[in-house]
């Protein structure tokens, strides 16, 4: 992992209210940081990183130090009066044809699960809003303008556009039908004995022990809170509790919410965080039985209908006129499953933002108005899986390229890689001017109270390059204010 700056006269700096942590997938191992005349403020005071001392200055992140606060009222979005196209799920398929189903994308996938030969509307090329135009042949949509994804009298509100057999952003050795997830170490008969287990027969609270181990496979980052005050954080290195931790488990093990990053689908209830504890595949977890499901993003054509699309044959592309933006703006989720290229693009969202793409390089505007990449309510989920053509039935990651402020009120995923038998390569992440995880909302609380705050990313390397060029836009409207390249709750 490197952190540098596009300026010499900036300092590169990362700061978390948590641990920072750059180590092996499997957590078994640090692994390298650089960071020439870089700075860490971390909540402990400590990196868990390979790195020069003489490179790198560590230091304790103050407990009340506030971090860049960039609200939605301030962020420059597409709305009603720019075009519109209508909130849905918009599928490709291998015969060139472009479909639209009035649907969530979350319904669509039940529907079309039970449904697989539905045909929806096919988009007409020539209705289309200004600013948005679609080559069917190339199966690639450019959008030179603002658009704004309209909801729908039926209720949809998100913006999806994936290949017709979905976009999957896990291979098939990660997924939920695969192996369940290793828990070391001693564990409970099922949920309803899990607290006293863990509070009265185990009794041991410390990291690394078993009901650290436990959380950590719920994500290795993440928070319960019973509603009066009983919490429990943890991460990689840390396993904090107050006051009463047996309530805070009994909320747990009794499927009370709680916030996790990218948890495996099958142990949990919910798209994002916060999440429940899915009490019957948890008894069949424990009991050490295989877990149903497909990987995330797969859709499950039932043999009946094949379709041989993937991501890498879809791109969106945003062209706007040189110096000006284009901003893709949806009250909903915005779930794109391909490419996603160009300078002057951005795209924000009132939820969640998961992209699923093959060499995605998308610049903001330095120049202009328009400094964010991306901004989210939500989460913000990157994935770059694709499959292995040279190897049929296994998978290789590509690489991710953003320029500009990547902006999230919940966590920032991005997985670029996974240890497992089905894939080879691993993608890069790279990040040119400023990313901020900041855990709740900007406009009305402190940074991690809204439950998220963390930031995810596994890959083969991870490059950050802090450049302000990207704040000019941003800071028309806002007071000048410190901005370092990267801001989180908790990174792992």
């Amino acid at each position: 992992m490197s952190v540098t700056s596009a300026s010499g006269g900036e300092t590169p700096r990362v700061r978390s209210k948590g641990t920072v942590s750059v180590t092996n997938p499997d957590g078994s191992a640090l692994a390298n940081y650089a960071s020439d005349g870089g700075e860490v403020l971390s909540g402990p005071g400590s990196l868990n990183a390979n790195y020069d001392a003489g490179q790198v200055t560590v230091n304790t992140e103050a407990a009340g130090s506030g971090f860049y606060n960039l609200t939605w009222s301030d962020v420059k979005k597409a709305d009603a009066s720019d075009p519109t196209l209508p909130a849905g799920t918009y599928v490709w398929w291998d015969n060139g044809t472009l479909h639209y189903y009035d649907m969530n994308y979350s319904d669509y996938v039940t529907f079309i699960e039970g449904s697989p030969s539905s045909e929806g509307a096919l988009v007409d090329p020539g209705a289309l809003p200004s600013g948005l135009s679609i080559d069917l042949a190339a199966r690639r949509v450019t959008i030179t303008g603002d658009l704004s994804i309209a909801p729908t009298g039926a209720g949809s509100t998100d913006f999806a556009m994936i290949p017709r057999s979905g976009a999957q952003e896990e291979p098939d050795s990660a997924a939920a039908g695969g192996p369940a997830p290793a828990l070391p170490g001693s564990r409970p008969a099922d949920a309803a004995s899990a607290t006293n287990y863990y509070n009265v027969v185990v009794n041991d609270f410390n990291v690394g022990a078993p009901f650290h181990q436990l959380l950590m496979t719920l994500g290795t980052t993440g928070s319960i809170d019973d509603g009066s005050g009983n919490t429990i954080t943890w991460d990689i290195g840390n396993l904090n509790m107050n006051n009463d931790k047996a309530l805070a488990l009994q909320h747990l093990f009794s499927g009370g919410s709680f916030h996790s990053v990218d948890p495996p689908a099958a142990l949990v209830n919910g798209a994002s965080s916060p999440f429940t504890l899915d009490i019957a595949n948890f008894n069949t977890w424990v009991s050490a039985a295989p877990l149903g499901g497909e990987p995330e993003g797969e859709i499950d054509l039932g043999g009946a209908v094949t379709d041989s699309l993937t991501v890498k044959d879809l791109e969106v592309h945003f062209q706007p006129p040189s110096g000006q933006s284009a901003t893709l703006s949806a009250a909903g989720n915005v779930r794109i499953g391909a490419g996603v290229f160009g300078e002057g693009g951005s795209i924000t969202s009132e939820r969640e933002i998961r992209i699923v793409g093959a060499r995605t390089d998308l610049a903001a505007n330095p120049n202009g108005v328009e400094g964010v990449n991306l901004y989210a309510k939500g989460d913000i989920v990157l994935s770059a899986l694709v499959p292995n053509t040279a190897s049929p039935g296994n998978f290789l990651y590509e690489s991710f390229n953003l320029k500009g402020v990547v902006y999230t009120w919940g966590n920032f995923v991005a997985q670029l890689g996974y240890e497992g038998p089905d894939v080879g390569a691993w993608g890069n992440l790279n990040i040119h001017g400023a990313i901020i995880a900041y855990g709740g909302d900007p406009a009305t609380q402190q940074p991690g109270d809204g439950g998220g705050g963390a930031i995810r990313v596994t890959a083969h390397g991870a490059n950050f390059v802090y450049d302000p060029a990207y704040l000019l836009g941003v800071h028309q409207t806002l007071p000048p204010s410190p901005l370092s390249p990267l801001y989180w709750d908790r990174l792992h």
